[in-house]
């Protein structure tokens, strides 16, 4: 799995950045208009899996059509996730890693729920309870900004 790790105009548009040494990534919800340029470049990153997290799957049909492994984990804006869609999409990430995947997350912004689901996979990752999760997702992605719901969530459903 080749990781580029140099900037990309159109990925930092959408606040595209990878997990330090995994290659997992959060991201906001890519431009319709521009999907084929971004899926191109998230190639170019070693992705080829998308995990949607926003309420609607815009882009779904498009992932799959581009040959991305895709899931869409639905969680309200603001809101926790409930603990189903949480380890669905933890799952999803490790499935595609194992594979040999390379998967980005996304919400609109990339901040709350992405921020959330990756701290819940890092905690998984590194053995981490919930504030050590946060503290860590926050060292890796500084854009993640958690509700005071999402952070309540992590703490409980993590320790």
């Amino acid at each position: 799995m080749g990781v580029i790790r140099q900037p990309h105009p159109l990925l930092d548009q959408i606040l595209f950045g990878l997990l330090g040494p995994y290659p997992v990534a959060g991201m906001g919800e890519p431009w319709k208009s521009k999907i084929q340029d971004t899926l191109a470049a998230l190639r170019e990153k070693g992705v080829g899996a998308v995990l949607t997290l926003t309420e609607e799957d815009y882009l779904g049909l498009e992932y799959t059509a581009a040959g991305f492994l895709h899931l869409h984990a639905p969680i309200d804006d603001y809101e926790a996730p409930g603990r189903k869609t949480l380890e669905l999409a933890v799952d999803f990430i490790d499935h595609c890693l194992d594979q040999g995947v390379g998967v980005a997350a996304h919400c609109l912004e990339g901040r709350g729920r992405t921020g959330t689901v990756l701290a819940a996979w890092l905690a998984r990752k590194e053995n981490l309870d919930g504030e050590a999760a946060i503290r860590r997702v926050r060292s890796l992605r500084p854009i993640t900004a958690l509700s005071p719901a999402q952070k309540q969530f992590l703490l409980d459903y993590l320790g």
